[in-house]
Formats: C-alpha cells, structure tokens, sequence
C-alpha cells in the first residue's frame, strides 16, 4: 500500500501521470480482488481523493516509512530529470510535502520536499540541485 500511496500523491500533486497511479492500482487490486480499499479506489476517479483514501487508511495502520520513502523518491527522480523548470518542480515538492502526514513531515528526506526550492530565491540553482538529488538519493546504498 505505500508503494500506491506514493503513486497517488504524486499523481495529485502533478509530479506524476495519472497512468503511473492507475497501473500499481491495477497490478494490486489484481493480487487482491477481495481488498475493499482497492475495490473503492478502482471506482475513484479523483487522484486527491484517492491520497486521502490512502492516507485514512494508515491512520489505523502503521505506515513503512522506508518502503514509503524509496518508493516516492524513486517515483520522484523521472520526474526530477523531465523537469524544464527547477523553480516549478520544487513548488510541487513544497505541495507534495504539505499533503504529507504528519507524523513524517519533519524527517528527511520528507522534511527536504518543504525547503528545496529556497535557495532558487536567491539564484542558487546548484545549491537547489544538491538538495533534490540528496533527497531523491537518501536511500540509497552508500
């Protein structure tokens, strides 16, 4: 699940196609037929809706933060290399971070979506870089 809420956000949020959400569902609610949440979010059409389906449901359940995590910044880095227009890119990181819960906002790499656009106010650009491709790389193997 935290792998199609990654998808979801990132799709509401306009840093995805709506084709990369819609196939994980698939795939999923393929491996899962009798899941009632994948039966509801195959009849939303909404991405936002879907996010905040996603997002009730780990409300109740304890959400992965690793698996969460590598799989946004690795649903993120396609996104990041397409990107014609840094400053616009990092608007969206700040609203992908706003939708966040809570309970991750303030960690990073999470807490980088917020501020990795600053540094563009000053024409920085390289500075803006470094803290996307740490962010998008913090699970890497080192």
């Amino acid at each position: 699940m935290e792998t199609l809420y990654a998808r979801a956000l990132l799709c509401a949020t306009g840093l995805a196609p709506e084709e990369a959400y819609a196939s994980c569902l698939h795939a999923q609610f393929l491996a899962h037929p009798d899941d009632n949440l994948l039966l509801s979010l195959e009849c939303t059409t909404d991405p936002y809706a879907a996010a905040c389906s996603l997002q009730s449901h780990f409300t109740c359940r304890p959400l992965d933060r690793i698996r969460f995590g590598r799989s946004l910044m690795s649903a993120l880095r396609p996104a990041y290399a397409a990107a014609s227009d840094l400053q616009h890119f990092t608007d969206h990181l700040y609203i992908l971070w706003s939708c966040l819960p809570a309970q991750i906002s303030q960690e990073q790499p999470f807490w980088a979506l917020s501020y990795a656009g600053e540094p563009l106010s000053w024409g920085d650009e390289a500075q803006t870089r470094q803290l996307c491709e740490t962010m998008l790389h913090h699970y890497d193997p080192t």
